[in-house]
């Protein structure tokens, strides 16, 4: 049996890298939805629906925004608009993001 089936079948996780957590800095190295950079899990497993709407499955954090007089503007791109039932997952979203802690000029940890 390989570790990572060890590690799961334990029930810690899925792998051994679901145990840590990113540290962002440049956003060069984290992907967005299949990290775990902004909570305990990733949020392709979050907000798996609209990981299925967004266009930029593999994106980097790095990729979805830029600074702008020293704050960090989202820049997220759906497929389609939102139902009015999306919408809240939206909100939550937004929520999670506006509580990341972005760090200029540092590398990814």
């Amino acid at each position: 049996m390989g570790s990572d089936k060890v590690w799961a079948s334990e029930g810690w996780g899925r792998s051994f890298e679901d145990g840590f957590k990113w540290k962002v800095g440049d956003e060069k190295d984290i992907s967005f939805w299949e990290d775990s950079w902004l909570g305990s899990d990733v949020l392709k497993r979050v907000f798996l629906r609209l990981f299925s709407l967004c266009s930029a499955k593999d994106a980097k954090v790095a990729e979805l925004g830029s600074w702008s007089d020293g704050v960090w503007i989202w820049h997220l791109a759906w497929r389609r608009p939102f139902f009015d039932w999306e919408k809240p997952l939206v909100d939550q979203l937004c929520q999670a993001l506006l509580e990341a802690r972005l760090a200029s000029g540092e590398a990814d940890m």
